[in-house]
């Protein structure tokens, strides 16, 4: 709807003093402003080449876009030298050598797993049958959920297995103490 309304209001002619629509019209303003338009600046190979040189000098691009721009030679974002520093790269080129900053390399974790293991607690898979089936009230699931990483406080849950029955408190923080203190007091009542 708001589509519409644009391409109404930008292709409106005036008729004494209303807007009115005219796809023709429409058409021919389209043409004319894809004609009037100018594709992002193309730099040439000496522009390049200078770049290159100050590069080798040890020159930060932004320090290279900001002389440039200065001295009047001409203009070039910062943006655009990462970005020539980058296909060069991917071309097989050494110019990313050149670059005052490095680019870090960082290991990667893949998600490893960094909650600590419970000491004495059981696995899901050594649960008894009638828990896992689920026939026998009694059985409870305890687990905590956590809330954004800078958070300390997160909250319990406890789930019968065989009634689904919930119970859920909040801990000022995930420790083993706070855990245990909060399961008791949500079991009692």
């Amino acid at each position: 709807r708001s589509t519409i309304y644009r391409e109404y209001e930008r292709n409106s002619v005036q008729v004494r003093k209303y807007l009115v629509y005219c796809p023709s019209k429409a058409q021919e303003q389209r043409n004319g402003r894809l004609r009037r338009s100018r594709r992002g600046r193309q730099h040439h190979d000496w522009q390049y080449a200078r770049v290159e040189a100050l590069l080798r000098q040890q020159w930060s691009p932004e320090q290279i876009a900001d002389t440039l721009s200065r001295r009047g030679e001409f203009r070039i974002s910062f943006q655009t030298i990462y970005r020539y520093v980058r296909r060069d790269w991917k071309a097989g080129g050494q110019l990313y050598r050149e670059l005052r900053r490095r680019y870090k390399r960082r290991k990667r974790h893949y998600g490893l797993e960094r909650r600590g293991r419970l000491q004495g607690k059981r696995m899901i898979d050594e649960r008894p049958a009638e828990a896992e089936a689920r026939t026998v009230p009694g059985h409870w699931e305890i687990d905590t959920v956590m809330g954004a990483s800078w958070e300390k406080a997160c909250i319990v849950t406890l789930t019968e297995r065989a009634t689904g029955y919930l119970r859920i408190g909040k801990l000022p923080n995930r420790t083993t103490k706070a855990v245990n203190r909060r399961v008791i007091e949500l079991i009692k009542t």
